[in-house]
């Protein structure tokens, strides 16, 4: 918040003012000015506060009300299609993907995976590899884009990124293995998988 710099009248009492001198009248009115300036920065701060309290408020508000309008419309954005026609393999990166471009604040909400089920995204074991070469080579790009991206705090990302990078199904698993330390077949439950990845897209592009 910004304020105006206040105007304040100063008026000596004569028997003080007969005491004084340009220097004491100075230092009293410095020293006047600096304690207005406390109080409206005190003021300042806490109005600030509650100003972006009631902006993230917002934020959640919006957040919740587009993930219940997408998951009621059960209609993929990215893919333009209903949840039920996207691959079962590449339904834990895409829905997840969705959610997290709808979240505007970290962690999320605390039913993610229940959203996911919600949306069609089931306990049923998927591999990473599966996962990754389901969806779309431009997709995978897409999504990957970002410098943040580390074999080490983001593995399925990277797994996009290798993907999308070498091109071919085959042959970005035996690097993204060595440099993740996972094992190539690693297999999850689906709606599992579908919230790491969630997660790793609130690390990779939404603020705290």
């Amino acid at each position: 918040m910004n304020f105006e710099a206040p105007e304040i009248d100063y008026d000596s009492e004569a028997e003080v003012a007969e005491g004084e001198t340009a220097l004491t009248t100075e230092e009293e009115l410095n020293a006047l000015r600096d304690a207005a300036n406390e109080a409206l920065a005190t003021i300042a701060n806490k109005q600030n506060a509650v100003t972006q309290a009631l902006v993230r408020r917002t934020l959640l508000g919006e957040e919740e009300l587009q993930m219940l309008w997408w998951l009621v419309g059960g209609h993929s954005v990215t893919q333009d299609c209903p949840f039920a026609k996207i691959a079962a393999a590449a339904q834990p990166f895409i829905l997840a993907n969705e959610l997290g471009r709808m979240t505007n604040a970290s962690p999320g909400p605390a039913t993610i995976r229940a959203l996911l089920a919600k949306a069609g995204v089931r306990s049923k074991g998927v591999s990473v590899r599966d996962a990754a070469n389901a969806v779309d080579l431009d997709w995978a790009r897409k999504v990957s884009g970002s410098p943040a991206v580390s074999p080490l705090t983001t593995p399925l990302h990277f797994a996009l990124e290798k993907r999308a990078e070498i091109g071919d199904d085959a042959a970005w698993q035996a690097g993204w293995a060595a440099l993740t330390g996972l094992a190539m077949d690693l297999s999850l439950p689906a709606d599992q998988l579908a919230e790491l990845f969630y997660r790793e897209h609130l690390f990779l592009r939404v603020s705290s």
